[in-house]
């Protein structure tokens, strides 16, 4: 081949390809949504954990001051035998609407800085009639008995009440005595912490 025809093939340059195809963007968009799935899921996981860490934190902190108090006034913090929460679960427990930085009586500032609160519950504490994500506390009428409760956390299964199985509610694990049962873990739905009276009072 010579003459104008060759020199003019040989000097065409390739077609380059410009931008992406239609196949390719989808790919790309599949990928991306995964990532972002993946990244979402596991944001969500570390966020229950760390509510999760929070109230066993929580309920530790309050047995602490609530004995605390026991030791300076020989007697634990008295509700008179009535459950006392900054909930608004007039339903299930009479003194609701306590405040909600003091919902135990006396233990705030002095015992601990603030009385604290499951991190779901409501704020306002409005529509919670179950006592859904709230924590709650009772005293006999003479203040030597207690029994403090993480009550109804919606987000656990029974496997996540049982991964503290010393905190397990035994009258509400599907029994009605004061021997915890893990038998069937999807029958509890609270955490505890009580003296001895405070769970054969049935409480």
């Amino acid at each position: 081949m010579s003459g104008p025809n060759f020199l003019k093939n040989f000097n065409k340059k390739p077609k380059t390809k410009l931008g992406f195809t239609l196949i390719e963007l989808l790919v790309v968009i599949t990928i991306i949504n995964v990532l972002a799935s993946t990244i979402l899921v596991s944001a969500n996981q570390g966020r229950f954990r760390a509510r999760q860490s929070r109230r066993v934190s929580d309920m530790r902190e309050l047995q602490k001051a609530i004995e605390l108090y026991n030791l300076r006034n020989n007697s634990y913090p008295n509700t008179g035998g009535a459950w006392y929460t900054a909930c608004n679960s007039c339903t299930l427990f009479g003194g609701c609407n306590q405040p909600r930085d003091a919902w135990i009586p006396g233990l705030a500032p002095t015992f601990i800085r603030s009385t604290p609160v499951d991190p779901l519950m409501p704020n306002p504490a409005s529509n919670n009639a179950q006592g859904d994500y709230c924590y709650v506390y009772r005293s006999d009428t003479t203040g030597r008995e207690y029994k403090l409760m993480a009550h109804r956390i919606l987000e656990f299964t029974g496997s996540d009440y049982t991964s503290q199985q010393q905190m397990i509610d035994p009258r509400r694990d599907g029994t009605v005595d004061c021997t915890v049962q893990t038998n069937n873990p999807n029958n509890i739905f609270a955490w505890a912490i009580y003296t001895p009276g405070g769970c054969a009072a049935g409480w």
